[in-house]
């Protein structure tokens, strides 16, 4: 738009100022709609495949995204774990169901099946971290936890192994047996027929006051093992059986 300016000086001067002045309020004028302060955004359609920008039930920010007319959806969350700050993406089976967890920090990212309550790992998980990685079942509880924890000079456990119970594929078997008195060894089965050879690391154990005997593994086979001892009093056989 073409602007058109007094001839004389001091009236240029004046107009000159009066536009100065409304550039810098406009500069500093706010839009009136920069924030919601409560609702959602939406995209689409209720009904239909939409997209949701709200604050979650569990207060956090979340982007939602609804392939269909129905309730499930998949999101992606922000949210702090320990100070740190994270982004998650959690696939659902429904609001209330059990999801899976992908969260994405600086240092760290983890996959966790999630149960009912969203704020509580239950199942299979994968943590890797700037000195450390992790793998296995994390439950609810100490005592159903089960995973393998990596790290630089040295691997840890967490969890306990199956007792005398396997496949034909499983790697390693560990288990204890009783041997009631009056014979002369025992023997391990396996159950399943292992896939290949087996090498069984054993230990007997006495409850005598002073044990005194000898024993030895004297047979091995895909199916079990077995141990022969010098004297006929009851035993304990605690094994660690691996396949190669």
């Amino acid at each position: 738009m073409a602007v058109s300016y007094p001839m004389d000086l001091p009236d240029r001067v004046q107009v000159l100022e009066r536009m100065l002045q409304l550039l810098m309020a406009a500069a500093q004028t706010r839009p009136a709609l920069d924030q919601i302060s409560g609702g959602k955004l939406q995209i689409g359609a209720d009904g239909g495949p939409r997209i949701v920008l709200a604050i979650g039930e569990d207060g956090l920010p979340e982007l939602r995204f609804y392939p269909d007319s129905g309730t499930s959806y998949a999101r992606i969350v922000a949210g702090s774990d320990g100070g740190a700050t994270g982004i998650g993406m959690i696939g659902e089976a429904g609001t209330a169901g059990n999801k899976f967890q992908v969260l994405h920090r600086a240092d760290t990212y983890q996959v966790l099946h999630m149960g009912a309550v969203a704020d509580q790992a239950d199942g299979g998980m994968l943590q890797l971290g700037v000195d450390f990685a992790a793998s296995g079942y994390f439950g609810t509880a100490d005592q159903f936890q089960n995973y393998w924890y990596h790290q630089a000079d040295r691997t840890s456990l967490v969890g306990r192994f199956a007792n005398n119970s396997a496949n034909s594929y499983w790697g390693m078997i560990v288990g204890g047996v009783t041997v009631g008195s009056g014979g002369s060894g025992g023997i391990v089965t396996y159950g399943p027929t292992m896939a290949s050879t087996m090498r069984p690391v054993a230990c007997v154990r006495d409850g005598a006051a002073t044990p005194n005997f000898t024993w030895c593994v004297t047979a091995s086979s895909t199916t079990g093992f077995t141990v022969s001892w010098s004297n006929s009093t009851g035993k304990e056989i605690d094994y660690c059986s691996f396949r190669t």
